[in-house]
């Protein structure tokens, strides 16, 4: 009888220390897609010391743990005391491939390194942009500037720039720049336009019809601006080379 009571209180002392000492590690990553930890899964020894990495996909960028852990060190060490289910926080990143708009970015704060991303929830925040002068070429990334209501980029390098996105603008200059085209069917709160000084050959306005100043001077081949019927007495005090007629079909 005393044997097989030995054997039991081994069984249970045993039995106690073996079942909380492993413990589940889970983890997950917030948005989808936007990156991936290492390691994400396992069985881990109580007291066991893990190094855990967040690795963002391109276009993402770490931002913090959560879950059950609060921390914005990457990668970071903890040692398992309990089940733990660590979420990684992503941010979405903007490609700004451009180093001068970049380095503007930065001057204003909504950036702190130079290296072709910004974070788009900070970009999403900007309503007015200065750009004069800054040497620009390459406008890739305006297009996440969603609630741009200015934007001003007299004097730079730009031959093209896809404001498709920038739905919200209500005064756009591009001065003194290499513009060929420009699209503005999708900017059709558009008040104040001005693209003097640049390489337009045509140029479509009929579906801007709260433009009420316009300015395309020194658009040597730009021949035919299309306007809608209700603009065509308002299209009469906008300024643009003599050569440069007004029509609905052009």
């Amino acid at each position: 009888m005393k044997k097989i009571t030995a054997f039991l209180l081994i069984y249970l002392l045993f039995s106690c220390k073996s079942d909380p000492v492993l413990f589940e590690l889970t983890t997950s990553v917030n948005p989808l897609e936007s990156g991936v930890i290492s390691p994400n899964q396992g069985t881990v020894w109580l007291g066991d010391q893990v190094e855990i990495s967040a690795i963002p996909n391109t276009g993402y960028s770490f931002v913090k743990w959560s879950g059950d852990l609060n921390d914005s060190i990457n990668p970071i060490s903890l040692i398992i005391d309990s089940n733990k289910d660590i979420v990684a926080e992503f941010t979405e990143m903007t490609k700004i491939p451009d180093n001068f708009f970049e380095k503007y970015l930065i001057e204003i704060g909504i950036d702190d390194k130079l290296d072709g991303y910004v974070k788009t929830e900070e970009i999403e925040k900007i309503t007015s942009l200065n750009l004069t002068n800054k040497e620009i070429n390459d406008f890739t990334g305006i297009e996440d500037f969603i609630n741009l209501k200015v934007l001003i980029a007299d004097n730079n390098f730009i031959s093209a720039i896809d404001l498709s996105f920038n739905v919200e603008l209500e005064i756009l200059m591009l001065n003194d720049n290499l513009l060929e085209s420009l699209d503005l069917s999708k900017n059709i709160n558009l008040k104040i336009l001005s693209l003097n000084n640049n390489s337009l050959s045509s140029l479509d306005l009929s579906l801007n019809l709260d433009l009420t100043d316009f300015s395309a001077i020194n658009n040597i081949l730009l021949s035919c601006v299309k306007i809608s019927n209700t603009q065509v007495n308002i299209s009469l005090n906008w300024n643009v080379d003599s050569s440069t007629l007004f029509n609905t079909s052009c």
